[in-house]
């Protein structure tokens, strides 16, 4: 268990200015749950509402578990359990492809934080590119890990504002998407509790290490 205490600023010497002073959660601090207990996947429930096949799903594998599709076609899985307000952790790696793997990570099954492998020249940050809330805002900045490499995401939405740091950096900070990201039309209330979902139905990708620290509901 981290310990806690306060930030010092000192002021008794020479004449300082401070300011945008922010903290970045500790996702290994007391109170967070597991949302994979690291053994199957009986946390989690799939739906072939979408272009699914039958036998192309999910597996365990190497201390992760993994879309078993190597080419799309595979399912989206949803957790059983459905949150309001939250921090959450997740790490992933995406196959490395010449188009890059292609996934994603939903918020509340209605906001996308883009998953997509490493690319062949890819400099730019993108609206569809890894780490984007998908269609609507870039990354601030590329901060993926690289070929075959895992990537660590913390993540905090309370109400419809959504912070995202990845791999420590912040690449989001309290921005708010106006629509689900796969449906512009649809406009989600502000506060609701909804279940992540795990896009499988493209390229192959991997997710490890997922938990949780519930924050209160809002009003």
């Amino acid at each position: 268990t981290a310990d806690k205490g306060p930030i010092m600023l000192q002021g008794d010497h020479g004449k300082v200015w401070y300011r945008n002073i922010r903290i970045r959660p500790l996702c290994t601090a007391k109170g967070w749950t597991p949302l994979w207990n690291g053994k199957d996947l009986s946390e989690f429930t799939a739906k072939n509402d979408r272009r699914a096949k039958k036998g192309l799903l999910w597996a365990v594998e190497d201390h992760a578990f993994t879309n078993t599709s190597a080419g799309g076609g595979g399912h989206d899985i949803w957790t059983k359990a459905s949150f309001g307000n939250f921090l959450v952790m997740y790490q992933y790696r995406a196959e490395p492809k010449i188009h890059g793997g292609n996934s994603g990570f939903y918020l509340r099954d209605q906001w996308e934080i883009q998953i997509h492998g490493p690319r062949g020249g890819g400099k730019r940050e993108s609206k569809h590119g890894d780490g984007a809330l998908y269609s609507y805002f870039p990354p601030a900045r590329l901060s993926n890990n690289g070929k075959n490499r895992w990537n660590t995401m913390c993540v905090k939405l309370v109400d419809n504002k959504i912070t995202v740091w990845q791999n420590g950096i912040l690449i989001h900070d309290n921005t708010t998407v106006p629509s689900r990201t796969d449906n512009h039309r649809v406009k989600p209330p502000v506060f609701s509790k909804k279940p992540f979902k795990l896009q499988g139905d493209h390229g192959k990708v991997w997710f490890t290490n997922m938990k949780i620290l519930p924050l209160p509901d809002s009003k």
